[in-house]
């Protein structure tokens, strides 16, 4: 039986599509670019008219996109005027903004091909593996507000790939997603230290606060906790531009308002009553 267990557990996690009609490069986008300057590709993640999805959509669909990147050598590069850019705006991220990458390769990234740059969604990255989608530009754009996390799992030259990249175990989605967000999401936050950040923090030592606000998260010791708060505005129905006055008055009043001070504070409360009080060495 103990003989037996290693072939079940590849049943279970290699592909059934053992063969895949399209070659793939495998370079971590992390890496930086190792070919020639003209014959470099990017990968744009957000846009400024992201019909109303919030960050939490464009986050989920994320390691999707960085890993159909990093099979087709592209580097990924963040749309300056969306969310994901207000949120690398705040805290370090792993990749730099289109307009700093614009100086650098004003012959790929300028505004003429900005203007016409193809959006490839995760239907599409499974087509370019099957070879019936042509995905040639040296600029697209992913899109997509649902999690797909998994689309490389059914081509067996890309199960490998993620495994070489992330050091993860054959077919383990959930360490690749945990790879993917620690190369977006670096640390630290990018506002100038001050004792009223630090006091926001509450039950923790003030090592930790000073250490969580200044050094990059795989350095700062860590607190181990997920929140998902979830709050549909009505400008989400109506698809409108994080732009519209009307969609950040609507946020605006709902931040300000009594029942986001108590959605908070029990946030706060449960927090607090959950993990125990951390004490220095």
């Amino acid at each position: 039986m103990r003989q037996a267990f290693p072939a079940l557990l590849a049943a279970v996690f290699i592909p059934f599509k053992a063969i895949s009609l399209q070659d793939i490069i495998c370079h971590d986008p992390d890496a930086g670019g190792t070919i020639q300057n003209k014959d470099r590709k990017f990968m744009i993640m957000g846009s400024q008219n992201a019909g109303g999805a919030g960050l939490g959509n464009l986050l989920i669909f994320y390691p999707a996109a960085f890993y159909f990147a990093a099979i087709t050598g592209r580097d990924i590069i963040i749309s300056d005027q969306s969310v994901l850019g207000e949120m690398c705006s705040i805290i370090q991220c792993g990749f730099p903004f289109v307009s700093q990458l614009s100086l650098a390769f004003p012959k790929i990234l300028n505004n003429e091909t900005l203007a016409r740059v193809d959006e490839i969604k995760a239907y599409d990255f499974g087509k370019y593996m099957e070879g019936s989608r042509s995905i040639d530009s040296k600029v697209v754009r992913a899109g997509g507000y649902q999690p797909k996390s998994d689309w490389w799992l059914w081509y067996n030259n890309t199960v490998h790939c993620v495994k070489k990249l992330t050091g993860c175990d054959l077919g383990d989605v959930m360490c690749a997603e945990r790879h993917a967000y620690q190369r977006l999401i670096r640390g630290p936050f990018k506002s100038v230290l001050t004792s009223k950040e630090e006091a926001r923090i509450s039950g923790v030592p003030d090592h930790i606060k000073h250490a969580i606000l200044t050094l990059p998260h795989a350095y700062a010791p860590r607190l181990d906790f997920a929140i998902h708060l979830r709050n549909q505005f009505h400008h989400f129905e109506q698809q409108a531009s994080m732009t519209d006055v009307g969609y950040r008055q609507e946020v605006q009043e709902w931040l300000n308002s009594s029942e986001c001070k108590m959605v908070f504070s029990s946030i706060e409360h449960k927090l607090l009553e959950q993990f125990q009080i951390l004490r220095p060495n």
